[in-house]
């Protein structure tokens, strides 16, 4: 006889002839009282096949659970790409106003920071949209989270998340994220150019 069958259990009807296996699937087995020897061969081969039908309903939820978990990896790793597309803009923006400022301090007049401007609000609005994106891939990376596995269809339609105002390209671009990095960052270029 094979062991470890959960939620199995015997029970005895009220009028004591007839002893009955339940399982939590439905599935009712028995024997008469008087045939113990019979009995307890039937109720090995039952247990067995209870055993069988427990372990394909285990591997059936296995095998679905991966779905919706290779559907949150994918979501994941978009949502860590575009996280270092952040970490990078940030290091470009670095990069290139410091290497203008030393390109125009022997010679510094208007047009020249306008120049160094530029990048810090080009980098700043491709900082905002990509937050948006990761912010309406998390959205939709909750969302999967919570399904049950039998709705798990691969989507990655993030457009019913960017509705959201927190996931819009403005919010994000004015979050304090981003507004901690790049307003420091024009304020240096407006005390370093003065």
């Amino acid at each position: 006889m094979r062991r470890g069958l959960p939620n199995t259990k015997l029970a005895a009807p009220s009028n004591g002839s007839r002893r009955v296996l339940l399982t939590r699937y439905g599935v009712v087995f028995g024997c008469e009282s008087g045939r113990s020897t019979s009995c307890t061969a039937s109720r090995y081969h039952t247990l067995d096949a209870l055993y069988r039908i427990q372990n394909n309903y285990a591997l059936r939820q296995q095998k679905n659970m991966g779905n919706k978990i290779k559907h949150l990896e994918l979501i994941q790793a978009i949502i860590s790409r575009m996280a270092s597309n952040l970490f990078f803009l940030r290091g470009w923006t670095v990069s290139l106003v410091a290497g203008l400022l030393a390109l125009f301090m022997k010679d510094l007049d208007s047009s020249h920071t306008l120049v160094i401007y530029f990048p810090i609000i080009i980098f700043w609005i491709l900082d905002g949209y990509f937050l948006s994106q990761e912010r309406s891939f998390r959205a939709l990376y909750n969302h999967v989270r919570i399904l049950e596995e039998k709705d798990v269809d691969f989507s990655m339609d993030i457009s019913e998340y960017k509705k959201d105002e927190k996931n819009g390209w403005i919010c994000s671009t004015f979050s304090i994220t981003l507004l901690i990095f790049y307003v420091p960052l024009i304020v240096a270029v407006i005390l370093v150019t003065n």
